[in-house]
């Protein structure tokens, strides 16, 4: 069974001028296109850190095909008690941020899944956000849903070698628990 990927590159503060509301339309526009080319595909988005609210508004503009939602570090409250930088105004932003917006997903007329992987010493996003977006997630009706935590690690530590193979084994290791995934023979130990 083969799947398709898509790697998203989404307007910056620092690459364009870009704002938040460009990278969210720049995440809405890539999800369109993807469902154009695969119309009945089930659709896994995924985020890392900032990429994590524009993955949550591309679920929430194909609700239809969506499978589910994979995050790194995941920045999930951009109001003013949750995540701020040059791109989120003083006040905040509720109006996008996936925790504020989460019930506009409809999570109980099915189960999309979610898995959450987070380092326990985050200091860019702190782990409470990510355990505060698990637990709105379960409300809404979802008990397909993860947070895995790694102690002793930081902000975007599945970028690091040692680290990344740890995360990669748990996350096949989640998404085979869930029913989307099968370890290709060739690669399965013997």
């Amino acid at each position: 069974m083969g799947r398709a990927a898509y790697s998203v590159e989404y307007s910056t503060y620092e690459n364009s001028g870009g704002s938040l509301d460009a990278s969210l339309d720049d995440a809405v526009a890539a999800a369109a296109f993807i469902v154009r080319r695969h119309k009945r595909a089930p659709l896994v988005f995924v985020g890392h850190s900032a990429g994590a609210p524009l993955a949550f508004w591309a679920c929430l503009a194909h609700q239809a095909q969506l499978a589910g939602l994979i995050l790194f570090s995941p920045v999930t409250d951009l109001s003013n008690e949750g995540f701020g930088n040059r791109q989120i105004p003083p006040g905040g932003r509720k109006d996008a941020s996936p925790q504020h917006n989460l019930s506009r997903l409809h999570i109980g007329t099915r189960t999309p899944f979610l898995l959450m992987f987070h380092g326990a010493e985050d200091d860019t996003v702190p782990p409470s956000q990510p355990q505060k977006f698990l637990q709105s997630w379960q409300d809404a009706g979802s008990e397909v849903a993860r947070l895995i935590t790694y102690p002793d690690q930081k902000h975007g530590f599945q970028n690091l070698n040692a680290p990344r193979i740890t995360v990669q084994t748990d996350l096949e290791a989640a998404m085979a628990d869930l029913g989307h995934y099968r370890r290709p023979a060739f690669l399965a130990p013997a």
